[in-house]
């Protein structure tokens, strides 16, 4: 969860903030990196938005594995279900602000 929680919310943030990012010519961000690494310009997004998906699928499993874990241990496992929709707010916080 921490890995993919992390790679969503960079990856949302560096697209949500590339048209600053250009405007202040302050590129440290995935879009140009991947078209630098040779991916076409056309592919850049869609690249990125197929990795988000995968990556929240990953989330999404990790998390259901974490809930079935402490199922049998009610407080904790309302503590770990609070803990997932948390990382998921976290996750889509770029998206709902912007």
């Amino acid at each position: 969860m921490y890995r993919e929680g992390n790679y969503l919310i960079c990856a949302y943030n560096d697209v949500m903030s590339l048209k600053k990012e250009v405007k202040h010519n302050c590129l440290i961000n995935i879009v140009p990196t991947l078209y630098k690494s040779g991916l076409e310009w056309d592919d850049v997004m869609p690249t990125i938005a197929d990795a988000c998906v995968r990556s929240a699928n990953k989330l999404d499993e990790a998390a259901a594995k974490l809930i079935q874990k402490t199922s049998g241990d009610k407080e904790l496992n309302e503590a770990v279900i609070q803990f997932v929709d948390y990382v998921k707010i976290n996750c889509t916080g770029n998206v709902g602000y912007s």
